[in-house]
């Protein structure tokens, strides 16, 4: 490993460390972006002419409905949320166009409501499905994911995200110390003809990923 450094190397682990640093402030800040941007925002009216969503709610009304929305702590707390504002019913009547072995039917319809405060009290408003996205800035997949598990399960979908035990590649924890560890035992040098400052540092030129590869 000493072939590939000279006396005034240093060794990667401040590469690997600050690298992983980077990244990690990267996507916070990716993500405080996109959530300061997007997340407190309402989204467009849906010109609904049964419910009048956006004319029986003031900007004021919706803009603490994604507010406080936004503000609970974790995704379950959110879904806990959604669901006790979707309301179930059974299809009784129906009239299909084609044979109803081959229609494509829905077994239960949905009714979609959002809280709102009026001095003291609380008042419910029945609003259309796209304003209950929109009021909320959620998506139309994550909505019918909780549209289904309300009519199977009858109650609220909990997060299972990056929960599941089917990663077939996935490498342990011991193997991800054992390539840090790995990268560490190579030196590396700063660049020597740079004008800017900078915190990178560079392997040898003779150096390259399947090298790495073959001797781990």
């Amino acid at each position: 490993m000493s072939d590939y450094g000279s006396s005034d190397n240093e060794p990667l682990s401040a590469l690997v460390n600050k690298s992983k640093k980077r990244k990690i402030c990267g996507r916070q800040s990716d993500v405080h972006k996109h959530f300061n941007n997007h997340s407190f925002e309402t989204g467009p009216s849906c010109n609904c002419e049964r419910y009048r969503c956006f004319e029986v709610t003031t900007p004021e009304e919706r803009a603490h409905i994604v507010s406080e929305f936004n503000k609970m702590s974790n995704r379950n707390e959110q879904n806990n949320y959604c669901c006790g504002l979707i309301s179930v019913k059974g299809i009784q009547r129906r009239r299909p166009r084609q044979d109803e072995r081959v229609a494509n039917l829905r077994d239960n319809s949905y009714d979609f409501k959002v809280r709102i405060k009026d001095g003291t009290s609380v008042k419910e408003i029945q609003i259309c499905q796209l304003a209950f996205r929109n009021m909320h800035r959620i998506t139309k997949r994550r909505l019918i994911t909780l549209k289904k598990y309300i009519s199977s399960e009858g109650n609220s979908l909990k997060d299972m995200r990056g929960k599941h035990k089917n990663r077939r590649h996935a490498l342990s924890k011991e193997q991800y110390e054992n390539m840090h560890e790995h990268i560490k035992s190579f030196k590396g040098r700063k660049a020597h003809y740079s004008l800017m400052k900078s915190d990178k540092i560079y392997l040898p030129e003779d150096l390259n990923v399947k090298k790495m590869w073959n001797m781990y």
